[in-house]
């Protein structure tokens, strides 16, 4: 798809606030991804990225990469790694961080690493339905409660 139809079908919506661009590695489309953006910011919509590399590693690389680093409103850098798993603001796992490139969403800052991801629980009738990134403490929990109200161990969450 050429980068104007895709623009297009971003911003159908009036009600959007940006774009986040993410996996595979967005980086490694750059070029295009770059004549998106710049598209994006003359809206005046934020545009976030995740990336596996690091910001050093895009930086380094020059280039296109990093240009779609300086339009960004946020970096989340990083690999996911399993192994340090959180429920953290943007970020999957500890090892990733989160870069305020421009002053947008700086405000937030202060949360980054004091906030969780949120969740909802809903009963309706006989069903439980589980949203969103509660901790593993309260999935166990609820998982406990089910199982002993007779489910029997079965598959509790939609």
């Amino acid at each position: 798809m050429h980068v104007n139809e895709v623009f297009k079908k971003l911003t159908v919506s009036p009600d959007i606030e940006g774009v986040t661009l993410l996996g595979g590695e967005p980086f490694d489309q750059a070029e295009a991804l770059v004549e998106l953006s710049r598209q994006l910011k003359e809206r005046r919509l934020s545009v976030m990225a995740y990336s596996g590399r690091t910001i050093g590693e895009l930086m380094e690389k020059g280039g296109a990469c990093r240009e779609l680093v300086e339009l960004c409103d946020l970096l989340i850098d990083g690999k996911y790694i399993r192994a340090k798993a959180a429920p953290l603001l943007w970020r999957g796992s500890t090892n990733q961080n989160v870069h305020f490139i421009t002053d947008k969403y700086r405000y937030l800052e202060p949360m980054v690493n004091d906030y969780n991801r949120d969740f909802e629980i809903f009963v309706t009738g006989d069903k439980l339905v589980l949203t969103g990134d509660p901790p593993p403490q309260v999935k166990a929990l609820l998982k406990d409660i089910l199982t002993r109200r007779g489910n029997n161990g079965r598959e509790l969450f939609c």
